[in-house]
């Protein structure tokens, strides 16, 4: 079985949350969904992955899909078998009459029958051929996830080094479709939002060419990933959205930079160290520090 999406994933895990979703809602074994993302072969309309569009759109879209699919291989069923759809059941990929397990048809042979009828027979109420659906959601308006970020940091005035003493994230996802995912996005995301405060940084040269263009000499901010003590996410309803799920891509990076310079200015205050640019390398803050003591 398969899915297309005219999404991509750098990462995120869209392949395991859309299967996730349509082995749910066709009662298959999730090692029988394959996705196929970001094909223009298939789906030229494709905008991208930004703003949570994935958790939010695509996923909802995969849900209606599943759910037609789910509605025609069942009135296939139901006229191969000789039974109403409402007494089919459909579990572990296989149609079933309620009450007798033994007439069934597997799924694949449901989609079969669909897909190239034998001669003289016609699909029930003038089904086109083929088990398949296209699934478009539309949203009133966008959805916001929500959540509070603290961080607690030690300044090293004399050298300009800082320490993440703890780092506590608290999350409003909705409905998380794998929670899992939803906590290494919670610890990817302000690993990268650790980064942006302190180290990373686009820096051109004199002569105004990019010197910070390739990931070579890129430091990662590894060591400050042991300070991140929580990730928390509740399941709140969502009510402008039919399934009930937010997108967490952009709730872990956007807080931690917030989080972690407000912490450095909160530590710096009594020196008299105003912090107003980012990155907070060990140079700058030395740098400010030795002017703040100056004046």
């Amino acid at each position: 079985m398969f899915v297309f999406s005219g999404t991509s994933s750098q990462g995120q895990a869209h392949e395991t949350t859309l299967a996730q979703i349509v082995a749910d809602g066709l009662s298959v074994p999730l090692e029988q969904i394959t996705v196929v993302p970001g094909d223009t072969a298939g789906i030229p309309y494709g905008v991208g992955t930004f703003a949570s569009r994935v958790g939010v759109l695509a996923s909802t879209s995969a849900a209606y899909a599943a759910a037609e699919v789910r509605k025609k291989a069942l009135a296939v069923a139901a006229d191969h078998l000789e039974a109403a759809p409402e007494d089919l059941t459909l579990e572990d990929g296989r149609v079933t009459v309620r009450g007798t397990p033994g007439r069934g048809l597997a799924l694949g042979d449901v989609a079969a029958i669909a897909t190239a009828p034998r001669p003289g027979y016609a699909l029930p109420g003038a089904m086109d051929p083929g088990l398949e659906a296209s699934g478009y959601v539309h949203v009133p308006q966008s959805t916001y996830s929500n959540g509070a970020h603290a961080a607690v940091v030690e300044v090293e005035a004399e050298t300009g080094t800082v320490r993440i003493l703890r780092y506590v994230a608290v999350d409003d996802c909705g409905v998380m479709i794998n929670p899992l995912v939803v906590e290494g996005q919670i610890h990817g995301g302000i690993a990268h939002g650790i980064g942006n405060a302190l180290i990373e940084e686009i820096v051109y040269d004199p002569a105004g060419q990019l010197a910070t263009g390739t990931l070579d000499g890129l430091r990662a901010a590894t060591r400050h990933r042991r300070a991140v003590t929580r990730g928390a996410s509740h399941r709140d309803a969502v009510p402008a959205e039919p399934a009930r799920r937010q997108g967490r891509g952009r709730g872990r990076h956007l807080p931690a930079p917030a989080a972690i310079a407000n912490a450095v200015a909160d530590a710096l205050r009594p020196l008299g160290v105003e912090v107003c640019e980012m990155p907070l390398t060990r140079e700058r803050l030395w740098r400010r520090v030795r002017a703040a003591a100056r004046d």
